[in-house]
Parts: C-alpha cells; structure tokens; sequence
C-alpha cells in the first residue's frame, strides 16, 4: 500500500514538472516572438516630431514604464503621484494628453520608480519612504491598492530600481535599494522569496536589469561596476568596471 501511495505522488509530481515546464517553454516563445515582431521596423526612422505634451505632473518625472500587453504606459513623479497613460491617444493630432487614471501615494512623498507586473494587470510602485505599492489596474476603471511591502529606509534604504518576472510557474518583483540591498517578492506568496546584498565598494546600484528567464540578475553602479548574479544560485558570479569609471545610469 505504501509503495503504490509512493508511485501515486511520484506520478503527481511529474505531471505537475510537466505542466509546469510547458508553462514556461510558451512564455518563453511569446517573448521570442514579441522580440522578432518589434526588431522588424524596416522602412521606419524617427522624424524629431513634437505628437503630445503631458503636463499633469507638477515636479519632475522620475520614471516611465511601458509594457508590451496593452497600450498603457505609466509615469511616476516627484509629485507623489503615478499617472497611467494612453498611448493610443498620441497620434499626433492633439498635443495636450490627459491621464487616464492617477494614484496618489500622498503628500511629501517622491515616486522614485515602478514597473507593470503580471501581464500588465499590476503596476508596482516605489516611494523614498520605503514602500512599494502594488495597484490593481483595469484600462476601463481607476486604481485600486493591493498590497505592499514596507522597507526600513535606516538599516534597508529605498528603492532606486524595480523589475518583474515571471513565468506560468512564479511571479517575482526584483528590486534594488539605496543600501545595495537586492529583495525578491513573490506576489503569488506575498512573501520575500529571497534577499540579497551587494558591497559597498562598488557604489551605489543606478541601473537593474533581469533576464526573463530568471537566470541571470545585472546590476550597474555609480562607480561604474557592472555586477552579474546567477539567480539560480542566488550567487555573485562576475563584476567589472568600465574604463572611464563613470556611473552607469
């Protein structure tokens, strides 16, 4: 009995590897297809054509985020405000553009940066205060707060860079703090999946970026360093600095 119980969830868990490796293999397909489809703009140069003017933000704009599943875009503002965008909108006929939604983090507060998550459906935000604001977007409706993660700015700092991941199997949001400090927050747990350090004497990470694989994780810095971790190990595997030592932005 114990041994066809043994067979039963051995049978289990090879249709759940299976399934979850089909998974994977289509995302990984319709991020190859996404690449060839937007590297084919033969014929296409850029004029210097003035199509729209934003101007809701009332101090500088920090970030812009676009995402390949719809054509929303997002700002994220000095102002304490992350506005979504309609890029349908700008076809250059009319050069004032209004917001299509906007979400307020409050008062005295800097949006530093943010991303969209999990198919365009979710937009993290990140303040100097430490948080990080997932919102629920519906193209058709406003906002709506989800859920967060709160940093201690003292001993962790804030977040200067912000990317998503995922796959059919995981949905992770990397970020990167002013303390050189790299998080991994599973938005299907609601847990940090992983938490990670860089060293001081490389400066401060400017720039993040990760493979949509999940195998690799770059870093760049002020000092001009560029770190590259295997996120299958969670491991440092190779950092080098650019000749002219400039920050890497």
């Amino acid at each position: 009995v114990l041994r066809a119980k043994c067979s039963t969830d051995l049978d289990n868990l090879l249709e759940f590897k299976v399934k979850q490796y089909t998974e994977d293999m289509q995302a990984m397909e319709i991020n190859s297809h996404d690449y060839r489809l937007f590297t084919n703009l033969t014929g296409w140069s850029p004029k210097g054509q003035l199509v729209a003017h934003f101007h809701e933000h009332k101090t500088a704009i920090n970030k812009i985020r676009t995402t390949k599943y719809h054509n929303l875009y997002a700002t994220f503002s000095n102002d304490g405000t992350t506005k979504v965008w309609d890029g349908s909108k700008v076809d250059g006929k009319t050069l004032v553009t209004k917001s299509k939604m906007t979400y307020s983090h409050g008062s005295g507060v800097h949006v530093k940066t943010g991303t969209f998550c999990e198919n365009g459906t979710s937009l993290a935000c990140a303040s100097d205060d430490g948080l990080i604001a997932l919102i629920k977007i519906d193209p058709k409706g406003k906002p709506s707060f989800h859920s967060k993660q709160l940093l201690d700015i003292y001993s962790d700092g804030y977040v200067v860079e912000i990317s998503h991941f995922g796959s059919g199997s995981d949905s992770v949001l990397a970020y990167i703090t002013t303390m050189g400090k790299i998080f991994g927050w599973d938005l299907r747990s609601q847990d940090v999946a992983w938490k990670l350090s860089t060293m001081p004497k490389y400066g401060l990470v400017t720039a993040m970026t990760v493979d949509p694989h999940q195998n690799w994780l770059a870093l760049g810095t002020s000092l001009g360093y560029h770190l590259v971790w295997d996120m299958r190990f969670h491991l440092p595997i190779r950092h080098w600095q650019h000749n002219g030592h400039g920050g890497t932005g």
